[in-house]
């Protein structure tokens, strides 16, 4: 996969996917941080931290992680990236490349989006135009991962064509939680090969 800078910008059919790099820290993380602040009983389950809270718990801990994906964007060694309405520039969520791999030719994806457009292929369409850009440099394998009680994540993952590839069983241990929880794997392959 060629190592080339990251696109500031991916333009979609109704989203445009704007690169944290590509505007004000402070203005992109209290527009994060209001959609986690609404949407704490919809990421809960999925985004604690080890005090059992949702992570990021104001607009400063938001400007911290902001600052790394921009660093990380710098150094080529992950992408993030605001998802907002094309024609309103409203943020309703996150999508990022957070691990790239180039000598095997992946990439796996983390996100999440505002729960009230939630369901509506904004996501779906988020996922494609970041998963275009890594093929067009040579991308094989893309991943996305979810808990195994997830039920709305996996059925995301199954529409966008990726395939269950196994089970992590038993690895996750939320604070509050009584039991383990299963990571489940997904994966796309893309026939690519020369």
């Amino acid at each position: 996969m060629n190592k080339v800078n990251f696109p500031k910008v991916l333009i979609g059919e109704r989203i445009t996917l704007n690169a944290y790099a590509n505007g004000d820290i402070k203005e992109q993380s209290e527009k994060m941080f209001d959609i986690i602040n609404r949407n704490r009983d919809f990421f809960i389950p999925w985004h604690k931290d080890t005090t059992g809270n949702i992570k990021y718990q104001n607009p400063e801990m938001c400007a911290d992680y902001i600052t790394r994906i921009v660093n990380a964007f710098n150094n080529q060694t992950q992408a993030g990236y605001g998802i907002y309405f094309k024609e309103t520039n409203q943020y309703i969520g996150h999508i990022m490349a957070i691990e790239i791999d180039y000598q095997n030719n992946s990439v796996e994806f983390g996100r999440f989006i505002d729960k009230n457009f939630a369901k509506n292929g904004y996501m779906k369409e988020a996922n494609l135009l970041l998963e275009d850009f890594f093929i067009k440099q040579g991308a094989h394998h893309f991943t996305l991962k979810c808990a195994g009680d997830n039920e709305n994540a996996k059925k995301s993952h199954e529409k966008l064509n990726y395939n269950l590839e196994g089970i992590q069983k038993e690895n996750r241990l939320y604070i509050g939680d009584t039991k383990y929880r299963d990571t489940y794997i997904y994966g796309k392959i893309i026939n690519n090969q020369k």
